[in-house]
């Protein structure tokens, strides 16, 4: 039988807010004297009301606590970043690393909804999260949100055994939970191997093994006095959510849509030498001066109308003539190219970029590593996972291997115009080679405007 440690709690709710402490039992001089409450007063009272007594001995306990509970640690060592704490508390859930000054994530609650707490050289705060319909998450305990393990062990409180010492879960939504509040995604639940629980020396501990890597290890601790002074610090600034300023809006508004034109420029010549056209239902690139181009565009319907074959996916596709009014033909693919029929997504348009859910990684004005002059309103990112990002959204590492070039920033320009289709974005990619800062542009333009009649009349004939 292993050894099993007993905890006692003893929470004191004074008004509306509680306070709770943990011990493993008070020393007896610390235990209220009965001189001290008259019997039959208001204070004897209040004591046997609000005394709670929480006692952590099996396992049982241990995930009926976090079962029906929003206080509590997990701790885990990590090689590279030291230990790592995931905290839950009622109004904030987060994940903090020993090594580092920087909390690695947190979301907070107050009575405007949810927002997500980050650090770059500073505190920065996201705005309030939103839910597909427009409204305002209003709880950080929403799963949606951020995942967590509240309220998911019902049926497995009820059938575990007082004894049990080892749980192997099945569950899909407490194993997807579990993962996701972690730091894993969604993605990778398919490399679950097991997930389990185990009461040991006194702690209640999650072992997760993951398809090629080593097993991890959660111990569940601060039960009851988990308090994130990272939080208490932000808030004591008197900040909050952020409200981003109009123009990181309008970038983020016309990046949204799904529709506009880049120039592609060939840092080796300094020069601009071809054009991406992105539109929702097809994308589209030719090089200057050619008489042909090439892309991939959506079907989703049946392709005629004796239904003899089907269409459904993004297929590939070649044609002559030139963008945007001299197309003299189109030859397609007989063999989608993605069994997906939404083209944003197979070509991973910018759309998708992190930094347009996190715009307070934005710096206003140039960063030093630079050798752009901003035309309009400029803006850096400094960040390195929503860099990595922004270099994986541009395939920038095949072409500027980091071991060979290194990354330094991104900026973005803001060049307003008359209307959407006058308006120009500029990204610029810095980075260091041979001790020399480059850069490379992509300028983005015609935004609402970057389709074409001849590939609007192939998708309308091929989809009816």
């Amino acid at each position: 039988m292993l050894k099993k440690l007993k905890i006692l709690k003893y929470i004191w709710v004074l008004g509306t807010f509680c306070t709770v402490g943990c011990t493993n039992g008070p020393a007896p001089e610390d235990q209220p004297h009965q001189d001290d409450v008259t019997p039959g007063s208001d204070e004897e009272q209040k004591q046997d009301e609000k005394e709670e007594d929480i006692v952590i001995e099996t396992l049982k306990d241990g995930l009926k606590y976090i079962n029906s509970h929003k206080n509590y640690t997990l701790t885990y060592q990590s090689q590279d970043k030291g230990k790592i704490r995931y905290t839950f508390e009622e109004k904030a859930i987060g994940r903090y690393a020993s090594q580092s000054t920087a909390l690695l994530s947190c979301y907070i609650e107050d009575e405007g909804g949810i927002y997500h707490l980050g650090y770059d050289d500073k505190y920065v705060s996201g705005e309030y999260l939103t839910k597909e319909d427009g409204s305002k998450f209003t709880s950080v305990w929403d799963k949606e949100a951020c995942p967590n393990l509240f309220g998911l062990a019902d049926s497995i409180v009820k059938k575990l055994s007082e004894d049990a010492e080892t749980y192997v879960f099945k569950e899909k939504d407490y194993k997807m939970n579990f993962i996701k509040a972690v730091g894993y995604s969604d993605a990778d639940y398919v490399n679950i191997n097991t997930l389990t629980a185990s009461f040991v020396s006194g702690s209640l501990v999650f072992a997760l093994n993951m398809e090629g890597e080593k097993g991890h290890f959660y111990y569940l601790d601060n039960v009851g006095s988990t308090k994130n002074e990272e939080v208490q610090s932000f808030l004591e600034m008197g900040k909050g959510a952020l409200t981003p300023d109009d123009e990181l809006k309008t970038f983020r508004r016309l990046m949204r849509g799904n529709n506009f034109i880049r120039s592609m420029y060939d840092i080796s010549v300094g020069e601009y030498g071809g054009i991406e056209v992105f539109h929702p239902h097809y994308f589209y690139t030719e090089m200057t001066g050619s008489s042909s181009g090439s892309g991939c565009i959506s079907f989703v319907q049946k392709a005629n109308e004796s239904h003899d074959f089907d269409l459904k996916g993004s297929y590939y596709y070649t044609t002559t003539g030139s963008y945007p009014g001299k197309f003299t033909g189109i030859s397609i693919m007989p063999q989608a190219f993605s069994d997906n029929p939404d083209v944003t997504k197979v070509y991973h348009y910018p759309t998708y970029m992190k930094i347009l859910d996190s715009l307070e990684y934005f710096r206003e004005g140039s960063p030093a590593e630079t050798i752009y002059t901003p035309r309009g309103k400029n803006y850096y990112v400094a960040n390195n996972e929503m860099l990595t990002d922004f270099i994986n959204n541009f395939s920038l590492q095949a072409t500027y291997d980091p071991s060979t070039f290194t990354p330094l920033n991104f900026e973005i320009d803001i060049i307003e115009g008359k209307d959407d289709a006058s308006t120009e974005i500029m990204f610029i990619y810095n980075f260091l080679y041979q001790n020399r800062v480059y850069a490379d542009f992509m300028p983005f333009k015609s935004f609402g405007e970057a389709g074409c009649r001849f590939l609007d009349n192939v998708y309308e004939a091929y989809n009816d």
